[in-house]
Formats: structure tokens, sequence, C-alpha cells
């Protein structure tokens, strides 16, 4: 298909989704599209393809409530947008919304905790999706104003070595404190004075991110330096590239504990599968039979408990329908079950063996 049949479809497609759709949808239909976010996209549609007017005409239909009372309002708070764990209360800004709860699981909606956080992130982020440099310096002046570096550096644009004056730190022999850094002031006066918006998407140079460490909260300071770790209070970026981090969707400490509690109940599976494997591998390198029986049975008692861990040792999701209910849970208990019965069935030839052996 040629690119304006692909462009046709997309429009015919929200267009009759506009009268179709309800402006709201009770509760228990949270989160599916409405009426205004078709109109919402087909004007984003349409602003793809330079038809100014209709995109226009969309954007105007939900902004001053042409033909519906949608009711979309800015929010006072644009970086809350980006970390709640769920709906904020007098929240009429997001037209259409993914939602993004579940840590690393990612089980409503996408993986970004561990693709745009760090090390230091709740749940240990790998900074796979990074924000440009130049997604950066398109955030304007605080009074609408282009911003260039070389207003506050001279050279700067220029100059490679310039650039690694302004940012570059260097850490003392333990790595837990600077020995060098550069003008962090005149740094922070720089992003200061530019779109708030910026210092609410991204994780500028020398500015702090709140992260999580064992278990407990974790001040870091995103230093452009090596050698940099969360145990030491810097943000730890393993890459080694010298760019910006997201702050935008990125969880701060552990959302006041408001990670789903399947969150734990897969750690913990997790956890007591490394015990078995390692109980597993030395069962078949081991040859004394008291040893391997006696591994046997840790096996069993491992693998029967393990079948107790989602929903009964620690609690699950509240929603039935979610993926630790149907398909993690049942997972786990199938599994749990044979590795039971065939650590017990080695248990008991086990037993028969060595009374075979007493005897003779």
């Amino acid at each position: 298909s040629s690119a304006e049949q692909c462009w046709k479809f997309i429009e015919d497609d929200l267009t009759a989704a506009t009268g179709l759709l309800p402006v709201a949808w009770t509760a228990s239909d949270y989160g599916r599209a409405t009426k205004g976010a078709a109109y919402a996209l087909r004007g984003k549609a349409r602003l793809y393809q330079k038809n100014w007017t209709g995109a226009v005409e969309d954007f105007e239909e939900i902004v001053y409530d042409k033909t519906n009372t949608y009711g979309y309002a800015l929010y006072p708070d644009f970086e809350a947008l980006f970390q709640s764990a769920g709906v904020i209360a007098g929240n009429h800004e997001e037209v259409f919304t993914i939602q993004n709860k579940g840590d690393v699981g990612a089980l409503y909606g996408m993986e970004f905790p561990i693709l745009y956080g760090t090390r230091g992130t709740y749940g240990s982020g790998r900074a796979t999706c990074m924000p440009s440099v130049k997604l950066a310096d398109m955030y304007e002046m605080k009074d609408g104003k282009p911003f260039n570096w070389n207003d506050y550096i001279p050279g700067f644009n220029e100059s490679d070595e310039v650039k690694r004056t302004a940012f570059e730190s260097k850490l003392n022999d333990k790595l837990d404190a600077y020995a060098a850094v550069p003008d962090t002031a005149l740094l922070r006066s720089i992003y200061e004075a530019r779109d708030p918006r910026l210092q609410a998407t991204l994780i500028v140079p020398y500015s702090w991110y709140e992260g999580w460490l064992t278990d407990a909260a974790n001040m870091q300071q995103y230093a452009i330096a090596a050698g940099t770790t969360a145990a030491n209070g810097f943000i730890q970026f393993d890459r080694g590239w010298k760019v910006y981090l997201y702050r935008k969707f990125v969880p701060c400490g552990d959302m006041d504990g408001k990670f789903m509690a399947c969150h734990w109940a897969q750690n913990a599976v997790v956890l007591v599968g490394i015990v078995l494997t390692v109980l597993a591998l030395a069962r078949i390198v081991l040859r004394d039979d008291n040893i391997t029986t006696g591994l046997s049975i840790g096996i069993f008692a491992l693998s029967a408990a393990a079948a107790f861990i989602p929903g009964t040792a620690i609690n699950l999701c509240m929603m039935k329908d979610m993926a630790c209910h149907t398909a993690f849970k049942p997972a786990v208990i199938v599994i749990s079950v044979l590795l039971a019965v065939l650590s017990l069935a080695d248990v008991i030839a086990g037993f028969v063996l060595i009374g075979k052996k007493r005897s003779q």
C-alpha cells in the first residue's frame, strides 16, 4: 500500500472511532480509549501529514469542547504526571494514558524502569533507552528564547575539550567522593534558567535522583565521572556514555510501596529456584548415597514450599485476571508439585538403596 492509502486507512478508522467511543468510561473500564483520544490521535495523524487545518480542527474540538464536554485541562504539577503509581486526583490533562505500574515485570504497560532507569533504580534498570543531547538542547529558556551553550560557555559548541572541562569530574581513590569537579554552580544556573520541564523530564549532570538500594531509598548524584556506583551515592551508569538520563517514567524510591505485591512473590520464587538448581547440581555430581538422599530431601522440602509462595505466603495482585494469577501462580504450582513428586521418589529410592547396602 502507498503512504497515502495507509494514512487514509488510519484516518478512516479514527473517524469511525470518534462516532463510536464514549466521552468517558466508567471506573471498571478505566484506561480504554475515549472519543477525545480518537480526536487527538486523528489530529496527530493529520499533523504528520502537514494537514494543518484538519489538525487544528481536531485539537480545538477537545480543547474548546466544541461538540462535547471533554473536560481536559492542564495539571499544575508536570513532574507528578509521570511519577504517580496510579490515578492522580484532579488530573484532567491526560487524553490517553498507557498504564505502567508493576516494576520491571511490566504487568501493566511497558518496562520503563528497566529501559529508562539506571542500576540504582528500583528493580535495577539498564538505561537501554536514553535521551539525546539534541533533545535536551531543544528545551528553550524560561523566557522562550532558544538555548545556546555558547551564551554561557564560550567555545562550547565548537570544542570537545571545552565540553569535557565543563562537565567531567574525577572521583577519589575510594570512588566515594570527588577529587575534582567542574563549575557545578554554573551548570546548575544554566539548567535552572531553562524550561522547567527539562529537569522534570531528564536527569541532568550533577542533579540528584532518589533511587532504591538494598531495600531502602538512596539519594544519588549524576556525576560525569568514571567509577560511579549507587552504593557510593552516585548514579551508576555502566555503559559509560556521557549523556542525559530519563527522570520521566522512572520510579523514585519504591514509589511509597505502590509497586505490585507480585513483584516480591516473583523474587522469592527466583531465589528458591536458584537454591534448587544448586542442590540439583550437587545431587548429580556427588556419589555418596547418604548425602544425595539428604539433598533430595532438601529439594523436596523447597519444592513443596515454593508451591505456596504465590498467593499464600506472599500476596499477588488484587485483580484476578492479572498474569500473576492466570499464568505465574499456576506455573509455579505445577512445576513445584512435579519437582516435589520426583524428589520424593528419589528420597524413597535412596532410603531403599541405603537399606540394602546396610543389610549386605
